[in-house]
């Protein structure tokens, strides 16, 4: 009777293992999905984060050339008001009202 006890039991453990690993293998299957929707989801959200950093990116130059020009502007026309004071001071020496 033990031999015919080893095997059943080897009969049951090899279906046994079997059903592991066909189990296993859906399980394989499942998570690679989900590692593929993973990966996939990430990708489209770098994408994203990608195209809105450009476009601050662009935003930030507009608005930095746009700051330029108007310091520029600003200093073009302090210069101009330092040679209107510079000019009436010299006037105002030679005139001798200071």
């Amino acid at each position: 009777m033990p031999d015919n006890a080893n095997k059943r039991t080897r009969g049951n453990s090899s279906s046994s293992t079997k059903s592991d690993e066909a189990h296993s293998d859906i399980t394989l299957k499942s998570v690679m999905q989900r590692l593929e929707c993973i990966q996939e989801s990430l990708d489209s959200n770098f994408a994203e984060g990608m195209s809105e950093i450009n476009n601050l990116r662009a935003d930030v130059n507009a608005r930095l050339s746009i700051l330029k020009s108007t310091t520029d502007h600003l200093k073009t026309s302090l210069d101009a008001a330092w040679v209107e004071i510079e000019a009436l001071n010299n006037r105002t020496s030679k005139t001798g009202l200071s």
